[in-house]
């Protein structure tokens, strides 16, 4: 017999030549006479072609195994006469030519054999189900969290084969080019596309692999050897915190491919292996899924509502990028897939700037990432996501120092386009903080009230200003944020008279009596429904008048001996403390939180303006 195996075409051809006997019965006066002639395939016609071997067709290799099985029925008419005419071969020529078919049929089959992958962590031996792909923070090009993978020739039933493989393919398909090793490491200028999953030929030779391989290149290597083979490994190295492909073993045995299968895989379905292992529509880890409870939500999911604040959901990142992860001072960070995130960059750096930005996460809610350096965040476009593979930009926010600026202690700087919006992050170019201010603390007297530089500014201004790159407004905006001016005459009876910008008033204090203003200045005044209005110690309540306006009487101001700074952010819109609608002595100072005549503006419950989602900076609901 002669067998011919074609693994490129996936075919085989089959001749077993030689003779076979053919009984020929018939029934002559009444008797059966049976004779037995020798039949050669090779005179089979085919088609209607003398000498074209029948068997010369191609038959598809299987699947999967090592049988080679099939059958062909050929009419003895397509033999051609010659074998039953002339001089009698066997009674041949007696019978003449023979009717019916002759069916072949054959089932070749040699070892049972399989191969058996089982892929590992390579420096904490941890199995397949736990690893994760990472790359490398210090050096890009340099590979990280290696994965050793093992491939054994066996027989099916799990016993050492007589038959050995030739060579072992290990190769890697389908493999992600994602930019950079995370979301925000290395920069624009330095993260390239080169394959996130590679074997490396400085890691596949010995020591690190048993026997060395021939580097085809970064998606393949073989090993072999000249006595052949029952086991071989190979090392896939990872690049990318988010990296993913698959992974093919074949083992080549006397010319027939036999692909590996998963060890841990019940059904030793001969395929790919995903890597890392995950769900064939996801790139995500299965154990990252499993770990944070998300196994049902797709790679594209945004739908964390934690904290719920104005009801837009997300935080402008993908499932896939919470995964793939951060680079946060150094140190990688797959964030929380569950609670909204905020990066922000602080280049002051002070303990107020630390303590605003930590009162601003407890108090929100959000998961705020404070330590970045300024090669994590692309500092011209503010984006905190800059090596994404799609569509989705969303920012982080930037503290920056400014020189002093009158009147104003810090101020959430808008961003081109959206000069007068409070916005998400996208529309803050930075959260400017003065390095020297004219704010006065409103506790001191007049004439003690000197600037407050930013090392002993209160850190909640920070925490402030942070709220307004997260959707969050004033509790209103009526106040007068610069200072009016108080002029003080005397009349010509030695009283002294006060004008406020050219008009007279009366200054009391809160119990009634006479205020004494005995210099000119200019002064902060505080109106109903304003920037001083609200629950009193929320932290987006101005905290800066000196007098506020009788509610009464239109030319009387009360003089503010002291206000309370806020530190928490507010869930209502009703005024506390001074504010309360039932304080009577004199009156609430500046009331309840502004709501316009036809209720569709609101302000206060400023957590429950919160919004970090650049999916939605547009979105009409963040004009307050």
């Amino acid at each position: 017999m002669l067998l011919r195996i074609d693994t490129n075409a996936s075919i085989y051809q089959i001749d077993f030549g030689g003779f076979f006997n053919v009984e020929l019965t018939e029934t002559i006066k009444g008797l059966t006479v049976t004779n037995w002639t020798p039949l050669s395939l090779r005179d089979a016609k085919w088609n209607g072609t003398n000498a074209v071997l029948w068997l010369t067709n191609r038959f598809p290799l299987p699947a999967s195994g090592m049988v080679l099985s099939g059958s062909v029925s050929l009419p003895l008419a397509d033999y051609p006469e010659s074998w039953c005419s002339g001089i009698p071969v066997a009674g041949c020529g007696v019978y003449g030519q023979p009717a019916g078919n002759i069916l072949f049929t054959w089932e070749l089959s040699g070892e049972q054999l399989e191969v058996v992958v089982e892929p590992s962590g390579y420096t904490d031996s941890s199995a397949y189900e736990d690893w994760m792909p990472e790359g490398n923070l210090k050096d890009p090009n340099e590979p990280a969290s290696p994965l050793l993978v093992k491939a054994t020739l066996q027989t099916v039933a799990g016993g050492a084969p007589e038959t050995k493989a030739d060579w072992f393919t290990f190769e890697l398909l389908n493999v992600s080019r994602e930019p950079g090793a995370c979301m925000n490491w290395p920069n624009k200028e330095l993260a390239d596309t080169n394959l996130d999953l590679r074997f490396d030929p400085s890691l596949n030779q010995p020591p690190f692999v048993a026997k060395p391989l021939e580097w085809i290149d970064e998606t393949m290597v073989e090993a072999s050897e000249t006595s052949g083979l029952t086991k071989a490994e190979a090392i896939v190295a990872s690049y990318d915190f988010g990296g993913y492909g698959k992974l093919k073993v074949t083992a080549q045995v006397g010319g027939v491919p036999i692909v590996g299968y998963l060890k841990s895989d019940p059904k030793k379905a001969p395929k790919p292996i995903l890597l890392p292992k995950r769900a064939e529509n996801s790139h995500i880890a299965d154990k990252w899924k499993e770990d944070n409870d998300v196994t049902s939500l797709a790679d594209d999911d945004d739908s964390e509502n934690d904290p719920e604040g104005d009801g837009h959901e997300g935080d402008g990142l993908t499932l896939y990028e919470e995964y793939r992860g951060f680079s946060v001072n150094g140190e990688q960070l797959r964030t929380d897939p569950k609670t909204k995130d905020l990066f922000v960059l602080d280049t002051i750096q002070t303990h107020n700037t630390l303590a605003g930005i930590l009162n601003f996460a407890w108090q929100s809610g959000l998961k705020v990432h404070y330590q970045l350096t300024t090669n994590e965040i692309d500092t011209a476009d503010r984006l905190i996501n800059f090596n994404r593979s799609g569509a989705g930009k969303q920012h982080g926010l930037i503290i920056a120092q400014v020189e002093k600026d009158p009147g104003i202690s810090g101020h959430a700087e808008s961003a081109p386009g959206y000069e007068v919006v409070n916005s998400t992050p996208g529309s803050k170019a930075r959260i400017a903080i003065s390095s020297n201010t004219d704010y006065f603390d409103p506790g001191a007297s007049l004439s003690d009230r000197e600037p407050i530089d930013l090392m002993t500014r209160p850190s909640t201004t920070v925490s402030h200003e942070l709220a307004h790159g997260c959707s969050v407004w004033h509790h209103g905006d009526r106040d007068n944020i610069h200072k009016v001016p108080w002029t003080v005459v005397t009349n010509p009876d030695g009283s002294r008279g006060v004008f406020e910008a050219g008009i007279a008033i009366t200054v009391l204090n809160e119990n009634g009596s006479p205020h004494a203003i005995t210099v000119s200045t200019d002064i902060y005044v505080g109106l109903e429904h304003g920037q001083h209005s609200g629950v009193e110690s929320c932290f987006m309540r101005y905290d800066v008048a000196h007098a506020y306006v009788s509610i009464d009487n239109s030319s009387v101001r009360y003089w503010v001996d002291k206000e309370i700074r806020g530190s928490d952010l507010c869930t209502s819109r009703l005024g506390t403390g001074v504010n309360d609608r039932t304080r009577d002595k004199p009156q609430p100072r500046y009331g309840d939180a502004y709501i316009s005549p036809d209720g569709k503006i609101q302000r206060g419950n400023c957590r429950g303006q919160i919004c970090v989602n650049d999916s939605f900076l547009d979105s009409p609901l963040h004009e307050r």
